[in-house]
């Protein structure tokens, strides 16, 4: 990102990071040039059904979800959260409503 300029920065997706053992250095090393720029938070299901498809709901699964926003909020990270749920067999087949109150319970209580 520094070579390429302003503008240019990462987006946190804890679906493809979470399991990276170089996460935290890498993190700390975004947010001091202050290149990031979004976080994205869903949850890896145990079996997963589908890589593209079959994303849970924060708490849902096991990626430590609070331990990865404390190293973005430690490297400076202070924006906004997505909650970015790809679940065709189970999230997108229910009530808008329902899915949009327990992102905003799950995003309190587990994020």
């Amino acid at each position: 990102c520094d070579d390429l300029g302003d503008g240019i920065g990462v987006a946190i997706d804890t679906y493809h990071v979470w399991w990276d053992a170089d996460l935290e250095r890498q993190i700390k090393r975004a947010g001091q040039s202050n290149r990031i720029l979004a976080c994205h938070v869903c949850d890896w299901l145990v079996p997963t059904q589908d890589l593209l498809t079959d994303r849970g709901m924060p708490g849902d699964g096991i990626i430590d979800l609070r331990r990865i926003r404390s190293m973005v909020e430690a490297a400076g990270y202070d924006r906004c959260y997505e909650i970015e749920i790809f679940s065709s067999k189970n999230w997108w087949q229910r009530n808008p409503d329902e899915v949009l109150q327990t992102c905003i319970e799950r995003h309190q209580t587990v994020v």
